[in-house]
């Protein structure tokens, strides 16, 4: 009775004296204000619990500090016990993660949960039914301060239990369950203002709009750039707005609680069609596969196209070890790539945009990349199955002046050219080895021109990435041919011949480093490269390009 007496001196309401707590008292014990698990027992499972008042509304508070990593076989759940339904909220696995579950009839259906957060960890809650049923949950975690809100309907008088329960496997978990700042209570009088959880797209003309408590739908009104959109009576918070362009629009909403509080937000909002990709629409541009340590993978893609693409259609997949692991969507929610963007794909874009220098306006997401190897992989761009892009990346595709392609990502140069060596290279060290979210320091727009020429005529082989290599563009009338390139000094002294009768395309580019098998890497000073291609019907093509070696 002792125990029972000091946890009811928590409560704060009258209220209280109808909150009964009984269960396994025997397995608890107070300490400075705070309710303590004391069961010795190994792979024991106790609880408390307390009776809700079916007429009543109610609040329920309390602080929970777990001294220790969870597990499957250590954690702690709170539980909303109904007649027909049951709620409970499971604190700790495998995981360190906060789960909702809901039981319907024996069924069990997760609701919604956030992992890696309950470790060593205090963490708040907060549990609300309000006269109407609507029911709401808010946690906070007080390291991360990560914090979550789940709101759901349910009648009044449904909860008629409410339940505090332990599990516990072996003694290094004894006594380690702490709880304290236990409040049960009438709920406040709400006097916040409601606030937007979440605006969703849902096709071309309807969105979805979400609250954090109930508001009046007849109260509430979305405008794109002064149009006003349709609420429709049969889908509570769903509006439509038709004939909407692809484009930038400020969104207008202004809502209304039952108490009276209101909302008046705006904010900018990209509109988009439901667009899919063809292939060459949506391109791997980058890739980070070889991280620092303690640093993150990424991958980034690029719109080159004027239709902004929904990126919840697509999976990244890549082959390591022979078999094939793809990732989750990468976006759950619809998501748009805009024309002529990139977006950075990594398990901690924040991760990598303080080893690397992002745009202050970056687009990422948070996505779990599959495996990729270090040196040599696949991956593929996936939309249900069919392959938007593809890229086997080597190590070769880095340059060899390099001893070290740790933290050094690879570029595509020509972001609509192939998926080949010559049409990668090592990211910049002018931009600290990496360009996420931005164009790529290596970026060579594509030229219409009938002829051969090199995309730099001063070359500084140093393995910064800046203009190390020759880079040799074509863009032929036919295909078919056959061409040798020769590197001479100006006293006619033959250094090195990197490409002999190499079968080409019609258009391309081909990539030197500067190294020659025979004389190691090209000294400075001036060149000339003697191009001879030999065409269909035996037409010849020669041509002569001087270019210039700094020293190095």
């Amino acid at each position: 009775m002792f125990v029972i007496a000091q946890l009811k001196e928590d409560f704060h309401s009258a209220h209280d004296s109808r909150a009964k707590w009984q269960g396994d008292w025997d397995k608890f014990q107070v300490s400075e204000g705070s309710l303590i698990s004391s069961s010795t027992i190994p792979n024991d499972l106790f609880s408390l619990s307390t009776s809700l008042d079916p007429l009543l509304p109610f609040s329920f508070q309390f602080k929970l500090d777990l001294g220790f990593k969870t597990s499957s076989a250590n954690f702690v759940r709170l539980i909303l016990l109904g007649t027909t339904d049951s709620l409970y909220v499971e604190i700790g696995s495998v995981d360190d993660d906060i789960k909702i579950y809901k039981e319907t009839n024996g069924r069990i259906l997760e609701y919604d949960g956030i992992n890696d957060l309950t470790e060593n960890s205090i963490i708040n809650f907060r549990l609300d039914q309000d006269s109407s049923g609507i029911c709401y949950l808010h946690l906070t975690e007080n390291t991360s301060n990560h914090s979550m809100l789940h709101k759901w309907q349910s009648a009044i008088g449904e909860y008629t239990q409410l339940r505090y329960e332990i599990r516990q496997s072996t003694s290094s978990f004894f006594g380690k369950h702490l709880l304290n700042y236990v409040h049960f209570s009438l709920p406040p009088k709400d006097t916040l203002d409601p606030s937007l959880i979440s605006f969703e797209q849902l096709d071309s003309g309807k969105f979805k709009l979400d609250f954090q408590e109930e508001v009046i739908p007849e109260n509430t009104y979305l405008k794109f750039d002064g149009r006003e959109a349709q609420w429709l009576e049969d889908s509570v918070m769903i509006f439509q707005l038709n004939n909407l362009e692809q484009g930038e629009y400020i969104v207008q909403i202004r809502t209304m609680d039952t108490s009276e509080n209101t909302l008046d937000t705006s904010f900018s909002y990209y509109f988009f069609k439901n667009s899919m990709a063809r292939i060459n629409e949506l391109i791997i541009n980058e890739i980070l596969t070889d991280p620092y340590r303690d640093g993150f993978d990424f991958i980034e893609l690029y719109n080159p196209g004027s239709r902004a693409i929904d990126l919840s259609q697509y999976k990244l997949s890549s082959e390591t070890a022979g078999s094939w692991k793809s990732s989750p969507a990468i976006s759950i929610d619809r998501r748009a790539i805009k024309p002529y963007r990139y977006i950075l794909l990594s398990k901690s874009p924040s991760s990598v945009c303080a080893t690397y220098p992002c745009p202050l306006d970056i687009d990422s997401i948070r996505l779990e990349l599959p495996a990729m190897n270090n040196d040599d992989g696949n991956i593929k761009l996936l939309n249900n199955g069919f392959t938007i892009d593809s890229l086997n990346y080597l190590s070769d595709f880095h340059t060899e002046l390099l001893l070290d392609t740790e933290g050094i990502s690879l570029e595509k140069i020509n972001p609509t050219g192939l998926n080949d060596q010559n049409n990668w290279h090592s990211a910049a060290a002018s931009v600290a080895n990496a360009s996420p979210g931005a164009q790529n320091s290596n970026f060579i727009q594509a030229v219409t021109r009938s002829d051969f020429w090199l995309q730099n005529q001063e070359l500084s082989p140093n393995g910064d990435g800046f203009q190390d290599l020759l880079l040799l563009h074509y863009s032929l009338e036919q295909a078919g041919s056959v061409l040798t390139v020769m590197i001479f000094d100006l006293n006619g002294h033959l250094w090195a011949k990197p490409f002999s009768n190499l079968r080409i395309g019609t258009e391309g580019v081909l990539k030197w480093d500067l190294l020659d098998p025979e004389h190691g890497l090209l000294p400075s000073g001036p060149y000339i490269a003697y191009l001879e291609g030999y065409g269909s019907g035996g037409r010849i093509h020669r041509k002569k390009i001087a270019f210039t070696v700094a020293s190095h």
